[in-house]
């Protein structure tokens, strides 16, 4: 079982050449793939990521994200994605990544998402199994006590939505 948030980080990243845009910097498309990929991967250590999408068809849905740009990355810059969960209830997920230069330790960049657990065969919402539910609640709440990061404002909530 991971523990808390220092388990959930990716191994070390270079920026490649083929992530670079016409301004010299990381591409904002690339921020979002570099955090869906090692997303997928690090929920693997809670076995609900890409290796039990792949065995149970059964997955995370993304509703929504909310990316923040703090800084850009440039070719040969190297980061490491950590994964924190921050919430979870019996079918959604809300988590907050944080991409972090090797270099320095500053966050670069953060998104939160929201997921659903979602049925690939039925194309529908699906309860997570009752160890799925309790390593994620085991998850949250050791890494409750951790602070959110300097000017992050929470985005999401598993509960009702509220109105506009």
């Amino acid at each position: 079982m991971p523990d808390a948030i220092s388990d959930l980080v990716s191994p070390p990243i270079a920026i490649d050449a083929a992530w670079i845009d016409a301004y010299g910097h990381m591409n904002m498309a690339e921020y979002v793939r570099l955090f869906d990929t090692q997303c997928g991967r690090l929920l693997d250590r809670l076995d609900i990521g890409d290796a039990y999408t792949a065995r149970a068809r059964r997955g995370l849905f993304v509703l929504d994200v909310a990316v923040n740009y703090r800084r850009e990355l440039v070719v040969g810059d190297v980061v490491r994605v950590e994964l924190r969960l921050i919430e979870a209830d019996d079918k959604r997920l809300v988590s907050l990544m944080a991409l972090r230069d090797q270099a320095d330790g500053a966050i670069v960049a953060t998104q939160e998402q929201l997921a659903i657990h979602t049925d690939l065969d039925a194309r529908r919402v699906t309860a997570f199994t009752p160890e799925q539910r309790e390593r994620l609640a085991d998850s949250v709440a050791r890494q409750a006590a951790l602070p959110l990061p300097a000017r992050h404002v929470r985005r999401f909530r598993t509960g009702p939505r509220q109105a506009d």
